[in-house]
């Protein structure tokens, strides 16, 4: 009994498990997503209207201003495989499903990916640094400090003659922080 106590046993390396364990995950989460269909927790928000006037120049929407495939963490599940926007004027996360616009709830989203860039939510609670507002920014690097960039857009309205009325730009501006 006193030598078995003593002696460590060996096994094979955890690596193959992990493997299997990490597609088991992937599995139980797509087959979750594909039971509750229309009844999944992304689908709650409120409609999003958009903007009903056109832009002279630019878009208010990250990247291209199309939907992209993206994924989401939203209230605390992954969602793999979803048609994102996000408004950068608003600072709000938009879902398209089918002909429906969802505008998300800011405080369930803890992180989001479209084109794979990486957005992470800030609040309050987690602020260090005063010169930092809560909102979605995107997360350039990660480690012992994190790199953080901020990209805001306005409307700006201008007229150009007369007969054209009140034209609209998006203007963008672009902070990086530590």
């Amino acid at each position: 009994c006193i030598i078995c106590l003593h002696y460590q046993s060996v096994a094979q390396s955890s690596q193959a498990d992990t493997f299997f364990y990490k597609k088991a995950i992937e599995n139980t989460v797509l087959l979750y997503h594909k039971q509750m269909g229309n009844q999944r927790g992304v689908f709650n928000g409120v409609s999003y209207y958009g903007y009903t006037f056109p832009f002279e120049e630019g878009h208010p929407y990250f990247s291209s201003g199309n939907p992209e495939q993206g994924s989401i963490v939203y209230d605390s599940i992954f969602y793999p495989d979803v048609l994102l926007s996000y408004d950068e004027v608003a600072g709000v996360v938009v879902l398209h499903q089918s002909n429906l616009l969802i505008q998300l709830l800011s405080n369930r989203i803890s992180r989001f990916e479209i084109l794979a860039h990486n957005f992470i939510h800030i609040t309050e609670d987690e602020l260090v640094q005063p010169a930092i507002k809560p909102g979605f920014y995107e997360l350039l690097y990660e480690g012992k400090v994190r790199l953080l960039k901020k990209e805001t857009k306005k409307i700006k309205d201008f007229f150009r003659t007369k007969g054209e009325g009140v034209l609209k730009n998006i203007e963008t501006e672009t902070k990086y922080y530590i």
